[in-house]
């Protein structure tokens, strides 16, 4: 007899319990972005927990699968940074890492964010389409985060102004 495999359904999810507490990430969840991390970045120095809200992505047996990272930019209040974000390779091109950003873009919004800027390497096409895919623009910004190999990519967000 034939069985179709069933599609996995993927839950993500912020770590930080309280919304004003950079720090209070779980120590479990810190290492399972940091295990994340190694196996999406394995080249790459160790990336920085602290000072960032995390989202992790869990499938439908609640093993991690992805992560990504969201900051204030202390110089420029108002403005946030998409920070590292991976998904392991079996779990590519689900949608996964097109959630993540959306996730993040709603928190930024719903902390009162006036932009997000984020950047990615020049040869990460994949990445720089989404982005424009959830309305990112190509940008300048007054601080290379990112070095010489970086396209930077801005989502300002309008300001409404209400009537009296």
């Amino acid at each position: 007899m034939y069985y179709e495999e069933m599609p996995l359904f993927y839950r993500i999810r912020r770590c930080q319990t309280d919304r004003h507490n950079l720090r209070s990430i779980d120590l479990y969840d810190q290492s399972v972005i940091e295990g994340l991390d190694r196996l999406c970045f394995p080249e790459d120095e160790p990336y920085s927990v602290d000072g960032r809200w995390w989202w992790l992505v869990e499938d439908s047996e609640e093993n991690p699968v992805g992560f990504a990272g969201l900051a204030p930019v202390r110089a420029e209040p108002g403005v946030w940074f998409l920070c590292r974000a991976g998904v392991l390779a079996d779990h590519r091109r689900q949608g996964l890492a097109q959630r993540l950003v959306k996730a993040r873009i709603a928190f930024a919004k719903s902390v009162g964010a006036s932009a997000i800027i984020t950047y990615v390497d020049r040869d990460n096409i994949a990445s720089g389409n989404n982005l424009i895919k959830a309305g990112f623009k190509l940008c300048v910004p007054a601080y290379r985060y990112g070095g010489d190999f970086a396209i930077y990519f801005c989502l300002d967000f309008p300001r409404i102004s209400k009537r009296v």
